[in-house]
């Protein structure tokens, strides 16, 4: 499965870096410098990637463990739907380990990480 999200990640344009990652104290056991310029390959130990986003990327995270509303991403999926459905091929969407999402987008004008709401 990580080998084909690492797949689908490079092949719209991502930096991906495979990482081994120590899931009991949350927190990377080998990491690699976001500033080597090579091309990434998965070996037996890795069991996570980081995504170094540049080039106007970013992600919508949607933390739905940490709101009150369970169904926000939802809501959110079905207004994109009904309103403007043709957004939907333009986005890359992800469940999360903690039953989030992650939409990645393309957008040029996104200077820094920015706060959309409140949990």
């Amino acid at each position: 499965m990580l080998q084909q999200i690492f797949s689908e990640y490079k092949s719209i344009g991502l930096k991906v870096i495979p990482i081994e990652w120590d899931i009991a104290n949350k927190q990377p056991v080998s990491h690699h410098n976001w500033s080597e310029d090579k091309e990434w390959k998965l070996q037996q130990n890795h069991n996570a990637i980081m995504i170094h986003t540049m080039d106007c990327f970013a992600a919508i995270d949607f933390d739905i463990k940490n709101t009150k509303d369970k169904e926000l991403f939802t809501k959110w999926l079905q207004i994109v739907t009904n309103s403007e459905p043709e957004i939907l091929s333009k986005v890359f969407i992800e469940k999360t380990k903690s039953d989030g999402f992650h939409v990645w987008i393309k957008y040029c004008k996104l200077t820094k990480k920015t706060a959309l709401a409140d949990s």
